[in-house]
């Protein structure tokens, strides 16, 4: 019998309130070694603070967050860091680096930076998103997408055991999009346990084991594509009017609620 995947990052509870606002209302959601979870819901639902709180950058007011069994907050930052790494939504540099220069942070954590072992990470981390031929530009002379890319490849460079990404391929054209979902998928399969805000359902659908759906910062739904969407919860949820094809999970929006 097939044992279930070890949880390696698991909330329970999670609450933040900003502003007189609740950003996050009695979360828990589980994260498995080799599975892709997609977090999905309508602008403002609470993903990307999702995220911070999982990562660690921001603290919940109440809930927990543990990292292998331990409390989040209580590891030592770079221990957190040879485990977990966070892709925020749009990612910054303050220096003027070459792209190969900011791939190799992703090694700082590790204290390897000019080994080789750590060339070849980089050098690993740069073909695998398709930025080898950045290595040498200016970071700053990057379209955005590019600058995803280019990050994600710092990401990677890290080997962590989580990856948290907040809309990766939002930034993206077509083909890209495709390539880093396949590129983060493939990950997962070594073993990664990968989290990704999607605003796409179908990319959703066809990429993620598991999906939460969030809506004014509560759960509305949490299961495989195929338990999670059906046209009551997109109509409920994103105010559309749509189908869900069972078999394919094809989603087709009609028009708005």
């Amino acid at each position: 019998m097939n044992s279930a995947p070890a949880s390696v990052l698991t909330a329970d509870a999670l609450r933040l309130e900003a502003g007189g606002a609740i950003l996050l209302d009695g979360i828990g959601v589980q994260l498995h070694a080799g599975e892709v979870l997609g977090v999905v819901g309508p602008n403002g639902a609470g993903k990307s603070t999702l995220l911070k709180v999982l990562a660690g950058v921001l603290q919940p007011d109440h809930g927990t967050v543990l990292l292998d069994g331990s409390p989040l907050a209580a590891s030592q930052p770079l221990a957190r860091a040879r485990k977990l790494a966070w892709l925020e939504q749009r990612p910054h540099v303050y220096w003027p680096l070459q792209v190969g220069q900011v791939v190799a942070l992703g090694r700082l954590p590790h204290g390897d930076a000019g080994t080789m072992h750590a060339r070849l990470a980089v050098d690993a981390a740069l073909d695998a998103t398709a930025t080898g031929n950045l290595r040498t530009r200016s970071f700053h002379t990057l379209s955005e997408g590019e600058k995803v890319r280019v990050h994600l490849a710092r990401v990677l460079a890290g080997a962590p055991r989580i990856v948290l990404a907040d809309e990766p391929v939002a930034a993206l054209d077509p083909w890209h999009q495709l390539h880093v979902l396949e590129l983060l998928r493939a990950e997962a399969a070594r073993g990664t346990a990968i989290a990704l805000v999607l605003h796409d359902l179908q990319h959703a659908a066809r990429f993620c084991e598991r999906l939460l759906v969030l809506d004014g910062g509560k759960a509305r739904a949490y299961g495989t594509p195929a338990e999670v969407l059906d046209s009551d919860l997109l109509a409920q949820v994103w105010r559309v009017d749509a189908t869900v094809d069972s078999a394919t999970l094809r989603v087709t929006i009609h028009g708005r609620k």
